[in-house]
């Protein structure tokens, strides 16, 4: 799925809850055009821009877990 437009609210965690046994940097979600990112402190920014390509393109590392870009 890719979108043209979101609203995004980025909030700065200590700790992301995720799949058990995975570690995530940052994680994005989105419903009805509001999306919210969630970034650890210590991978601020550099997780920024990988978090802001899946609002806007999806999962377009689907099947894989990747900190590319992180």
């Amino acid at each position: 799925m890719s979108r043209e437009e979101a609203l995004i609210h980025v909030r700065l965690v200590d700790r992301i809850d995720y799949k058990p046994g995975t570690q995530a940097y940052g994680l994005s979600r989105c419903a009805n055009g509001v999306c919210v990112i969630e970034i650890l402190r210590d991978r601020y920014p550099f997780c920024l821009n990988h978090e802001i390509r899946h609002v806007f393109e999806g999962d377009w590392h689907a099947g894989r877990e990747s900190i590319e870009g992180c």
